[in-house]
């Protein structure tokens, strides 16, 4: 599975490495074939802290650690407040922090003057993250973040504000609103369909399906509203075929 679109961030005070390394991603997203992406130059720490705290967010941010308005292990760890998902490479010319950058979920190192092959490898390593993470879903649920492979998930269901994410092992509660999820999965290999007001199912998880509901391969059934049966039947049909 490829990686459909990818936002970038690069954070550093120095105007002539914040070139050198739009350079290299270009090169690198060219070679691997990403052709939906953003690269956005902050030459400004507290630039890229406003941009985050705005709402926004990004899949990877290349950070220098000694900046002048916040320093990169600040900014990272008030990045992480709103954004706990994202890739974080360090770019720096001093390797005396590693004990610091720990608890922030470092993704890689790199050292300045940044070698060009050590890049190419940290972007791959990048690409394949991405791509383990496109085949899991992530949520938040007590305070802490978990990942779930989709072949593992039987389906979503929605209760007011809340979603659960029923599993081969567990069953979860999250806020979220289930429209969000369905637009967030689809394209995915594990193919999900909205068959209820309140519930997205994994197909690959059915084992018997009737007019009015489905059963699942954990014996739960599961209602199919009347507006969706006809659709539901052609993707059942298709998959026969």
């Amino acid at each position: 599975m490829g990686i459909n679109m990818i936002k970038i961030a690069v954070c550093d005070d120095n105007k002539f490495i914040t070139d050198k390394i739009e350079e290299l991603l270009k090169e690198n997203l060219l070679r691997k074939k990403i052709v939906n992406y953003t690269v956005d130059i902050y030459n400004s720490s507290q630039n890229l802290l406003n941009y985050i705290n705005g709402g926004n967010d990004y899949d990877l941010i290349y950070m220098d650690i000694e900046m002048p308005e916040i320093d990169g292990i600040r900014l990272a760890a008030q990045i992480r407040k709103n954004n706990r998902e994202f890739l974080l490479i360090y770019v720096s010319s001093y390797d005396n922090y590693f004990v610091e950058l720990f608890p922030l979920s470092t993704f890689r190192f790199l050292r300045k003057p940044i070698n060009e092959q050590h890049f190419e490898q940290v972007f791959d390593a990048v690409c394949d993250e991405l791509n383990r993470r496109n085949c899991q879903f992530s949520y938040e649920f007590g305070g802490n973040l978990y990942r779930i492979p989709l072949s593992d998930i039987f389906y979503f269901e929605s209760v007011g504000h809340s979603v659960f994410v029923v599993t081969k092992n567990k069953k979860d509660r999250f806020r979220g609103k289930l429209d969000n999820i369905e637009k967030q999965l689809e394209g995915q290999q594990a193919q999900f369909v909205r068959i209820h007001q309140s519930y997205l199912a994994n197909l690959a998880m059915v084992k018997e399906v009737y007019y009015e509901h489905l059963i699942m391969n954990n014996d739960i059934l599961l209602r199919i509203s009347q507006d969706r049966r006809k659709k539901l039947r052609k993707i059942f049909v298709g998959i026969s075929d």
